[in-house]
């Protein structure tokens, strides 16, 4: 069997992606060995900001993780996966998956219900990603914009409660007594699946509420591109940079995550526009 060097790159603006790091540590894969996790929480939310912006700044952690030897690159992020996938895919020589696709499958495999709320970001709902991909099948999408809701997770404003947010984003009319799914289209979201689960179970109270996380579809859809006829001998490391205050990153990181099952270890690095290239402090 061939020995094989895998080393798996993932980005997002902040902890999202960590959603689909613990997915990927969490599988039983003997082919990982490195996995490095760009948290770009200088520039979150992604989610407001205009393609040609985010471009500029995603360019910077894709050049970064290729320097650090990454052989699959994970858009760990749904506004980056919706608006600029394609354009980054051209520019970089190292394989680069996103989350839309695999979510999609995620949805058509799960859940066989009519009714289906998207929670997302500003940019995704506006993509129309999930919506166009989902168009020839039997479902009545409800998509929902939650611009605030990146910024209350990651705890960036006080002010922002997260319930007072959902009650807000969650005034819909949908048909009483059918099941609900309702679709974490943004990868912070799964931190707080319980509760949306509380909240949209309040508010839909004559319906049953399916939460959709696809985080671990994602992973399981990364590891495919892998071939099955190799092994590494190497343990699982994970190396975590963050690109504004990796002290504050790592308080975060343990409110919402307990990893136990790897090494982990955190830097700081530099993403500020305009700079070529992510520098370490």
């Amino acid at each position: 069997m061939e020995v094989y060097i895998l080393k798996i790159g993932i980005f997002d603006s902040g902890l999202g992606g960590i959603n689909i790091l613990n997915s990927l540590i969490n599988v039983n894969s003997h082919v990982l060995e490195d996995i490095f996790y760009v948290a770009d929480t200088i520039n979150v939310p992604y989610g407001n900001k205009d393609p040609e912006q985010l471009e500029g700044i995603v360019k910077n952690i894709i050049s970064f993780l290729e320097e650090k030897g990454c052989n699959l690159i994970i858009s760990a992020c749904n506004t980056t996966s919706s608006t600029i996938l394609n354009k980054l895919k051209e520019n970089t020589s190292v394989p680069i998956i996103g989350t839309i696709e695999p979510t999609v499958n995620f949805i058509k495999e799960t859940f066989h219900q009519k009714n289906l709320i998207i929670l997302a970001t500003k940019a995704t709902i506006e993509s129309k990603a999930f919506e166009n991909a989902l168009k020839a099948y039997n479902y009545k999408i409800y998509p929902v914009a939650c611009p605030k809701l990146v910024d209350a997770i990651e705890l960036k404003d006080p002010s922002l409660i997260i319930e007072d947010l959902l009650e807000e984003y969650l005034q819909i009319n949908i048909n009483h007594d059918e099941p609900i799914g309702l679709l974490l289209g943004c990868t912070h979201y799964p931190m707080i699946k319980d509760k949306i689960k509380m909240v949209a179970s309040k508010i839909f109270s004559s319906n049953e509420v399916i939460i959709l996380d696809p985080c671990t579809k994602i992973s399981q859809e990364a590891l495919n591109l892998i071939p099955r006829d190799i092994s590494i001998n190497k343990t699982k490391k994970v190396f975590i940079y963050d690109t504004f205050d990796v002290e504050l990153l790592k308080k975060k990181i343990e409110f919402y995550f307990k990893f136990d099952k790897v090494n982990i270890y955190f830097e700081q690095i530099s993403n500020i526009q305009p700079l070529n290239e992510l520098r370490i402090k």
